[in-house]
């Protein structure tokens, strides 16, 4: 099963060496890509062992699992994680709801193939590793302490000394990047325009979060994901496998902080903020204490949120939180850390094919890293925006959010709601050299499509334009025309007369009963019952049959379309 992706040694290029600094999401789940293309790597992890229980959760969501699926890792991680979310609820600080989503999950996977689904971040990390299959390339205790590169190779130097030497390193060693920090260094002696100077105190962060696991909690269904509103502090309560409930804690720090500004907490500090909250309601019937007392691990960090100008350097690069760092809430940072990966191993995989027999230049390595961030970086910066403004929102960080989430959020649409949920999942990358998973969908990933989506642009917003102004010219001619050979007048003859033109038939005053739209049917029977009779000429008839084919597909278009559920509040339904 772990080698029916690729035949071992498929690879021309045996001798391109990886270094992966960090054995995390993002460092692991492109190790295992590379193994399934065969190119050689090492992964250099600092904890002593490669999953250790920080008590974090993650979620995944159909974008991540594409991928994972890909791995031959998605089926494992569903089972482990046992309850997909099947109902979300928002809920007031009284715990009462005042939204729901039921059949969460069937929807998804209909719409996109994959639920969302948490569990342990420990347990994915597990999932990876057993994945791999050599576990020799996979080293731990080995704490970076400084990173250097030549025109033909790049080296690692632990704390305890050793050396390690590969083609290329990755840091995907999270936000507070050694790899990053060693990869400016470097870019400041050899091209010191490179890196921003500013951008290490460049980092904002406005939000600080508690997150923690707890076991053998009440109140809390399984296959749930809670948000709680609240004034500028909200939490977000997933459901997890077994008797595990996760939980976040997310607090404003009063005003957005930067690089050195940003606050690091103790255990003190955390238990001080969890003694001021503990009788925040999560529903009616649970309260926050319930989650903290019997919580079995716990961290208070701040919540930094930006995507760095640069990534690479040379022969060096930065992948997952180390490039790009996002709030917790919308469940994107560990998805997009595995969709960079995959970019990663796409570039390098497309960059070797074209290099039989030697290894890549320095300007190759660095062409490939770019086009790296050049496919990443839009997308990245627009999921951490996303995840900001769905923040503010839960905290009700201004008048005017407050107003809505009390008066707005409560009315939105299932459609709406899943809409601004899962639009972010198309766009998301796979790995291009193994097959894509066979698993039904209705709504296609990007990469699925014959013809990418794109946007108008100026010559089809011109265009548009453009038809607009005929349509509007050609409807002031048929006025000026009808003044001209006398058709209003005899239309409003015929109305007030109430007889068919040229004829002594009476024209009938009700249709409907309703005088408003009645009054619009005399108008085109009066207009057109010559032309349908024959009465003018026996010409009339075929070309008013001209034109109700003319008419017909637009009327089949505005009512398909007037159909759709998106349209639902457009002038097209």
């Amino acid at each position: 099963e772990d080698t029916k992706y690729h035949k071992p040694g498929s690879m021309v290029q045996k001798d391109f060496k990886v270094i992966i600094v960090g054995g995390s999401v993002a460092g692991l789940s492109l190790a295992l890509m590379l193994e399934r293309n065969g190119i050689d790597y090492l992964v250099l992890e600092a904890y002593p062992n490669i999953a250790p229980q920080v008590g974090a959760s993650i979620g995944l969501l159909p974008n991540g699992l594409r991928v994972l699926d890909q791995l031959g890792c998605c089926d494992k991680a569903i089972e482990m994680a046992e309850y997909p979310v099947k109902k979300v609820y928002f809920r007031d600080s009284n715990g009462q709801s005042f939204w729901s989503f039921d059949d969460f999950d069937e929807k998804l996977i209909y719409r996109h193939a994959y639920p969302l689904i948490f569990f342990d971040r420990q347990m994915l990390i597990q999932i990876l590793y057993d994945k791999i299959q050599d576990k020799s390339k996979v080293l731990t205790s080995k704490r970076v302490a400084t990173v250097k590169q030549s025109q033909l190779s790049a080296t690692v130097v632990t704390e305890n000394g050793q050396n390690f030497t590969g083609d290329v390193v990755v840091g995907a060693d999270g936000i507070h990047s050694k790899v990053r920090q060693q990869m400016w260094q470097e870019a400041q002696k050899a091209d010191p325009t490179w890196i921003d100077p500013t951008e290490e105190q460049a980092l904002p962060a406005t939000y600080a979060c508690i997150f923690g696991i707890s076991k053998g909690v009440q109140g809390i269904e399984k296959g749930t994901l809670t948000s709680v509103f609240n004034e500028h502090f909200s939490y977000l309560v997933p459901s997890g496998p077994g008797d595990r409930t996760y939980w976040f804690l997310v607090r404003n720090l009063g005003k957005t902080m930067y690089g050195s500004e940003i606050p690091r907490f103790t255990k003190e500090e955390e238990e001080a903020l969890a003694k001021e909250h503990m009788n925040d309601r999560i529903t009616p019937t649970l309260r926050f204490s319930d989650l903290y007392n019997k919580k079995i691990a716990s961290v208070y960090t701040s919540l930094p949120e930006y995507v760095y100008k640069r990534w690479h350097f040379n022969r060096i690069i930065t992948i997952g939180d180390a490039s790009h760092k996002l709030e917790p809430l919308t469940g994107q940072g560990g998805n997009s850390a595995i969709e960079t990966a995959a970019a990663l191993t796409n570039n390098l995989v497309t960059a070797l094919q074209g290099s039989p027999g030697r290894h890549l230049s320095v300007g190759e390595i660095s062409q490939l890293f770019a086009n790296v961030q050049r496919e990443r970086e839009d997308r990245v910066s627009s999921l951490v925006k996303d995840a900001h403004a769905r923040q503010r929102m839960e905290c009700m960080d201004s008048p005017l959010l407050k107003y809505a989430a009390k008066y707005l959020v409560p009315y939105y649409p299932e459609w709406l709601v899943m809409y601004r949920w899962t639009h972010t999942f198309s766009p998301a990358p796979a790995l291009k050299m193994l097959p894509q998973p066979n698993q039904k969908h209705v709504v296609p990933f990007y990469d699925e499509l014959s013809r990418f989506p794109t946007a108008r642009g100026s010559l089809g917003g011109a265009l548009y334009v453009a038809y607009l102004l005929l349509a509007f010219t050609a409807f002031r001619l048929l006025l000026l025309a009808g003044k001209d050979n006398g058709m209003w007048s005899l239309l409003r003859e015929a109305i007030i007369n109430q007889l068919i033109p040229d004829s002594n038939i009476q024209l009938r005053q009700k249709y409907t009963g309703i005088e408003a739209i009645d009054m619009k049917l005399r108008i085109l029977v009066a207009i057109f019952y010559s032309a349908v009779t024959g009465a003018s000429g026996p010409e009339q008839p075929l070309q008013l049959l001209y034109f109700l084919s003319a008419m017909l597909p637009m009327v089949a278009v505005i009512t398909i379309e007037g159909f759709r559920p998106r349209h639902r509040w457009t002038l097209l339904a």
